[in-house]
């Protein structure tokens, strides 16, 4: 969230290079159309009840007595949490000058922040510059723990929850615990209930081709991220080999971790730009998989990935998540030359927002 500072002569954004005075009082705005406005009461409702909180004990904290370091050139707030709200990080970002490398009083307000937020830990970015206090141990600051249950009927269904499930279970029914350790500040998918319910519609569009098919598939996945689809996709019982193309070495080492946490034998990771490996797979005929799996940014497939798609004869099917609809129509003006569009979900990835996240599983002609 965009940070707003009101004082005697009215609101405005807060920038480095407005002092921070005594009586100014910090709020919070969202930017739209490339214009911030404060948010209404300081609430955005489409926050979980975590972050929603934590949102509030910090706005107390910086509005408070003794947060002047935490407040000098301060710009925004990030909040990320675990998908059950049990840990919840913080990211404040900083303008010019940014971040003293010897700031020990900066550490001393956001060590003192942590402990009355209950954060698990507050990191300041400004240009060249990060630091990071908190409750956990080294080598846990900044690491995000989140299980996940996987609910896997062989004569049916996938199901997928945060909780292990309870009950009587059928002598078919196989039950995995799905571990995580994913970076704070690196890129995760922002709404839990929607990537569960992503998740679940993926697995059971790889059944039905398996089941289908009556074999084990092969899957190349791109844009895997740290493997949130990857592990369950790898864990269910469908796929022979998975191979996961990353760009972001944070998402990188966070998968191959969470590949080597679970137990996955079948799964490669590897660090590449997509359009490259797009390019360079087609180029030595390496698409010698039955399905294509992809979960863009925002922006959509690049030219070189639809092409390896269309041309890439193995590809018998095609699974694409898009949270950018002008890119997803674009993409399938390319795609549809070449594949049918077998299923469709969209779900509302924020209530009280035009975002959705889309899920399309398309077919070869």
């Amino acid at each position: 969230q965009r940070l707003w500072k009101k004082n005697a002569g009215g609101s405005s954004p807060a920038t480095s290079d407005q002092p921070d005075r005594d009586y100014d009082t910090l709020m919070y705005a969202t930017r739209t159309g490339g214009s911030a406005r404060p948010l209404p009461g300081g609430i955005f409702p489409a926050a979980n009840p975590r972050i929603r909180r934590g949102m509030a004990d910090l706005m107390s904290c910086l509005n408070g007595d003794g947060s002047s370091a935490l407040r000098a050139n301060l710009t925004s707030a990030t909040f990320n949490t675990s998908w059950s709200g049990a840990d919840c990080f913080v990211t404040l970002m900083y303008g010019p000058p940014g971040l003293q490398n010897e700031d020990s009083a900066w550490n001393e307000q956001a060590r003192g922040v942590c402990e009355i937020c209950r954060f698990s830990s507050v990191t300041g970015r400004s240009k060249g510059k990060s630091v990071t206090v908190g409750n956990d141990s080294e080598d846990e600051q900044g690491v995000i723990r989140d299980d996940l249950w996987l609910s896997i009927d062989e004569s049916k269904i996938a199901r997928v929850s945060l909780c292990e499930p309870r009950g009587e279970r059928s002598a078919s029914t196989r039950v995995e615990c799905i571990r995580y350790r994913k970076p704070a500040t690196a890129f995760q998918h922002p709404n839990a209930g929607v990537m569960l319910t992503s998740l679940q519609w993926i697995l059971n569009t790889v059944f039905r081709m398996s089941n289908r098919l009556k074999r084990r598939l092969t899957l190349l996945e791109m844009y895997n991220g740290l493997g949130a689809h990857t592990i369950p996709l790898a864990q269910c019982g469908f796929l022979s080999r998975i191979v996961a193309v990353e760009l972001d070495e944070r998402l990188v080492r966070a998968c191959r971790h969470n590949v080597e946490l679970n137990g996955c034998t079948n799964v490669e990771v590897y660090k590449g730009d997509a359009a490259e490996w797009a390019k360079r797979a087609l180029g030595r005929d390496e698409c010698c998989f039955d399905v294509l799996l992809v979960d863009p940014p925002r922006d959509g497939l690049t030219e070189e990935v639809c092409k390896m798609a269309a041309e890439g004869k193995s590809f018998g099917h095609m699974i694409y998540i898009s949270c950018g609809r002008r890119a997803l129509l674009r993409d399938l003006e390319s795609l549809c030359s070449a594949f049918d569009v077998a299923d469709i979900a969209v779900i509302d990835l924020f209530p009280g927002t035009d975002a959705v996240e889309t899920l399309i599983h398309l077919t070869r002609r």
